[in-house]
């Protein structure tokens, strides 16, 4: 009788464990394994707003802070003085980031502790031309992320130049990215006026040539060009040239500057229009590109994205001060909220580091093409 008490107990416990392992199979699926529900790709970030996440998404991406750092390199005093400072301005960083490369900051102080506007430098020379790179996407389905290309161990320097769109506004000759810049090889963005609709012979390219001369032209690439250049940027917008435009050479710093930036017989007058990149009326955070008298570049990028309407210059205080860092020839690239700078040394040291407008539409993640320092 004992035994036949106990034999429907152990039949009930057989039951209800394949019940509760199959109940617990079943949370968290809703069509996808549990495994598999919760993982978010950059691209998704892009493309769709997270429910708890506010306006003001994506969040900082987060990279060390910028710290003190003695140059490990001799400073070339030399090439530290031919960059000069701007009127006004305060030297507040030097650094040799490597040979031939040397990085400057400057600073003019606001009424509280932070910087008002704060200007940071990157002057190139010839023999270091060999660790530019430009980097680029020619469509829209395969764009360059940010900080997969900052992250790389070999870059020294991200900088962004092409205005911010689905493709570059002018032509490049350069690598020529898949996997979002993380796998690159030699190619050229010809033609671009076709699939942007800009002119290019209304825009202008600052090319290097296989002498390492730096020059700047008006117009785009020839199906050629890459026999004779071994690096190109278009869709530049001219501030002055002492050879190519003498007149706005002379008229920088003046009062009739305006007047000959916005003419068509130096710019294209849709992008320099009110409300456009070009607009004379605009201070906005902006980046510029530079060819010195001994043909060293300078790259220069002045205030943040983020703070996109609260510091910044406008295109004549821009060529103010490319002319007295010592150009004698510039281009200004993107501006607003889009403008990035990344500095660090070989030892991983972020020496600076601006952020983009932080919104879905900006270059925070992506962009379809860099400039890039590597070592």
């Amino acid at each position: 009788m004992g035994q036949t008490r106990k034999y429907p107990t152990c039949l009930l416990v057989w039951l209800t464990i394949p019940f509760f392992a199959l109940l617990l199979s079943c949370q968290g699926q809703n069509g996808t394994p549990p495994e598999r529900q919760f993982k978010v790709k950059p691209e998704d970030l892009i493309k769709f707003r997270p429910p708890d996440v506010g306006p003001a998404i994506p969040s900082p991406l987060r990279f060390e802070e910028p710290v003190a750092v003695s140059s490990y390199l001799p400073v070339n005093k030399r090439a530290a003085e031919v960059l000069r400072t701007p009127n006004g301005y305060h030297r507040t960083r030097l650094f040799q980031l490597s040979e031939g490369i040397l990085f400057k900051q400057y600073e003019i102080n606001g009424k509280s502790s932070l910087p008002q506007v704060t200007i940071r430098a990157l002057r190139i020379e010839p023999r270091a031309f060999p660790k530019l790179q430009v980097l680029f996407s020619d469509t829209a389905k395969r764009p360059l992320y940010f900080y997969k290309v900052a992250q790389r161990k070999q870059t020294l320097a991200i900088m962004n130049w092409g205005f911010f769109g689905t493709i570059p506004a002018g032509d490049v000759l350069g690598q020529r990215c898949s996997r979002q810049g993380l796998s690159c090889k030699p190619g050229m963005f010809y033609n671009s006026e076709k699939r942007t609709g800009k002119r290019t012979d209304r825009r202008y390219l600052l090319t290097i040539n296989r002498r390492n001369q730096a020059q700047i032209q008006r117009g785009g690439l020839g199906p050629q060009s890459h026999k004779w250049y071994k690096m190109a940027m278009g869709g530049g917008i001219l501030l002055f040239d002492r050879d190519l435009a003498s007149h706005l050479w002379l008229a920088t710093g003046r009062k009739h500057y305006n007047s000959l930036f916005a003419s068509p017989r130096f710019n294209e007058s849709s992008i320099v229009s009110p409300g456009q990149a070009g607009d004379v009326r605009r201070s906005a955070p902006r980046s510029a590109l530079g060819v010195m008298d001994d043909g060293s570049l300078v790259y220069m990028q002045i205030g943040e994205g983020k703070y996109r309407l609260k510091s910044g210059a406008t295109p004549a205080r821009l060529a103010v001060l490319m002319k007295e860092l010592g150009c004698i020839r510039a281009l200004m690239f993107d501006g607003g909220g889009a403008p990035v700078m990344v500095v660090r040394t070989k030892k991983g040291q972020m020496l600076s580091h601006t952020h983009p407008e932080h919104s879905r539409t900006s270059n925070y993640f992506y962009n379809y093409s860099f400039l890039v320092l590597t070592h």
